[in-house]
């Protein structure tokens, strides 16, 4: 049946691809036939316009020499001879006859009259400008010019003629070939439906017992109470009797399968016994359960109760917490201020001259005066944020704002050092999520830290970059560096999940313990980078909003 099928799909598509390959060859025909009766169209109306030239610049040429007007008889002259260069030029025989010679050979004697029509009247209208110029001179020769010129005319009416006879074989010759092409086709196609026509009778003949016997098969496969025997060899198709067996197969397995499901229908009638009794269970069951749930019920009310109490409690704990930071900050503030003031008096000899060792002690107990000032808030910060840890609401924060007003808060503490600040921050938003109050906190720790250990006369370079996803701000001192043992331990606790460590020493100091609780907040990462004796880069990268 398969091989059947491919039979008669190749015939159709050879039938189909001969038919197209004809098509295709008698459009290409039509085709080179309508551009040769263009082409012939063309030289007809080059040629007819090109005597109506020579004719009306040959009467002007006669007319100013009986007017004896020399430059216009020149200028008609002139004219002549550009339209026979301009006519020659534009008329390409060879090419316009291409398709007559496809179709006629060289030999054709149209062809070769059609060549020579052409020639005698090129070479005429030479002549006729010969005599033309000869007449210029010698107006007795008036006799030949005429000659000449009603010569031309007879050699284009010949060449008209011509034309039109080869119009007329080239109108006959594509009504020839359509008839042919068209004839040629329709014989194919009848050739092709006649052998479908007799291939699908015999496939017909052979299969029809097979298909009354699937019909009969059919008819009594589903009244059988036991699986139906089937003789295979009353099937002489080779494709419908593997059909047919694993039909037969099929019905097999099916029987099977409800004989199955019978046995599986009585044991489900059996466990459906079982069921209702255990429904009974289950409903006693039930009972004892909403007892229990009501009992529940009321301890998770009672044991709510206690946790609303708790957490009372635990709200006026917060609030005590709060109120002793705010005094411990006062607390420890207020003897400070009195004592900056004074050291400052004595710094800057407004209570009197001091002595070398004197102005040296002074500068120690400042140095140290701002130091425990510095750490003073580093705890009540770190506690802070232990306390309101879940308070802390961060929104967006734009980077390059907040970096310039930090920077504006440490201008005294430069001037003091006499150290440059160069500021490389874009004139841009670089919003982050974070929180404002915090980041200011962390830049300013880092940023005094660079002026402490910064000599005088030193740099320190700030800048705020975006890259990729990120938002990276580069904090760049000139300083006395870090040795290269306390920066990796330094980006050890910091690259670290967690706020504690076991290092001992004063690597990891409060201030880098609130920078780490910072960027653990914010998402962010921050890594030092150190050369002892030539400053200290500390870059922090927080993620860019969006």
């Amino acid at each position: 049946m398969k091989k059947f099928f491919i039979l008669i799909s190749s015939l159709i598509i050879i039938s189909l691809i001969t038919l197209a390959c004809f098509s295709i060859y008698q459009i290409q025909n039509q085709n080179r036939f309508l551009n040769t009766q263009q082409s012939l169209q063309l030289l007809k109306d080059k040629t007819a316009s090109f005597i109506i030239k020579i004719d009306q610049n040959t009467d002007e040429v006669i007319s100013a020499i009986k007017q004896k007007d020399h430059s216009l008889s020149k200028r008609a002259m002139l004219n002549i001879y550009n339209e026979i260069s301009t006519y020659k030029n534009a008329v390409k025989i060879d090419y316009m006859v291409k398709g007559c010679i496809y179709c006629h050979g060289e030999k054709d004697p149209n062809i070769i009259n059609l060549k020579n029509s052409f020639t005698n009247l090129t070479d005429l209208s030479l002549i006729l400008h010969n005599e033309l110029s000869i007449y210029l001179s010698n107006p007795e020769n008036l006799v030949k010019v005429l000659h000449y010129k009603s010569e031309l005319r007879n050699k284009h009416a010949e060449l008209q003629e011509l034309l039109q006879t080869m119009h007329a074989h080239i109108n006959e010759e594509i009504f020839n070939q359509n008839d042919f092409f068209n004839k040629l086709g329709l014989v194919i196609t009848i050739i092709t439906i006649l052998i479908i026509f007799f291939l699908v009778l015999i496939f017909y003949k052979k299969i029809i017992k097979d298909i009354d016997g699937l019909i009969k098969l059919s008819e009594t496969l589903f009244d059988q109470k036991k699986p139906l025997e089937i003789n295979l060899d009353i099937f002489k198709n080779k494709e419908i009797k593997e059909f047919v067996q694993l039909l037969s197969k099929a019905m097999h397995s099916l029987y099977e399968k409800e004989k199955q499901l019978q046995e599986q229908m009585e044991e489900i009638s059996s466990m459906n016994d079982e069921l209702q009794a255990s429904n009974q269970q289950m409903e006693m069951l039930t009972f004892e359960l909403e007892e229990a749930r009501e009992n529940l019920e009321n301890i998770v009310k009672e044991k709510t109760k206690e946790l609303q109490r708790a957490y009372k409690e635990l709200q006026e704990l917060d609030t005590l917490k709060s109120n002793f930071l705010h005094s411990i900050s006062h607390e420890f503030k207020t003897p400070l201020t009195p004592l900056f003031g004074y050291l400052k008096l004595f710094k800057n000899k407004d209570l009197g001259e001091l002595t070398p060792l004197q102005e040296q002690s002074i500068d120690i107990m400042l140095a140290c005066a701002e130091k425990l000032y510095n750490t003073i808030e580093d705890i009540i910060l770190l506690a802070r944020l232990d306390v309101e840890k879940e308070k802390y609401i961060l929104k967006e924060v734009d980077l390059a704002y907040l970096l310039k007003s930090t920077l504006n808060r440490i201008e005294k503490e430069l001037l003091e050092k006499k150290i440059t600040l160069i500021q490389d921050i874009p004139n841009i938003s670089i919003v982050i999520i974070g929180e404002q109050l915090m980041l200011i906190q962390t830049f300013l720790h880092t940023l005094r830290n660079s002026i402490k250990f910064t000599p005088e006369r030193g740099t320190i370079r700030v800048v705020l970059s975006q890259e990729e996803k990120n938002a990276v701000v580069r904090i760049i001192d000139t300083g006395t560096g870090l040795p290269e043992k306390t920066v990796n331990e330094i980006n050890e606790y910091l690259a670290s999940q967690s706020i504690y460590t076991n290092k001992r020493g004063d690597a990891i100091t409060i201030g880098l313990n609130l920078m780490k609780r910072v960027i653990i907040i914010h998402n962010a990462s921050v890594r030092y980078k150190s050369e002892k004796g030539i400053g200290t880069e500390v870059i922090f990268t927080f993620p860019l909003k969006g």
